[in-house]
């Protein structure tokens, strides 16, 4: 496995194993109501006392491969540490 797919691994298990998909969640960069290429999807997760918004993207950078982007819904700061 290389280090940047073990790193991403070793982030799902640390904020995300043991979680619970609470909602699904969708945002619309543009200010589009749907439908649009630059809509992102997602779900928040609940464990123990924190809250995640988990983005499905292609990658880090939104433009290839399988990405999650987990996010603190409170100051939309990426977690990843």
């Amino acid at each position: 496995m290389s280090s940047d797919a073990q790193f991403t691994a070793d982030q799902i298990i640390k904020h995300l194993v043991g979680g619970k998909i609470t909602r699904a969640i969708a945002t619309f960069e543009d200010g589009a109501a749907e439908n649009h290429f630059e809509d992102f999807a997602g779900f928040v997760v609940k464990k123990g006392n924190r809250t995640i918004n988990v983005w499905v993207q292609r990658d880090a950078e939104g433009n290839g491969g399988g990405w999650l982007a987990l996010e603190d819904p409170k100051t939309q700061k990426a977690i990843m540490s």
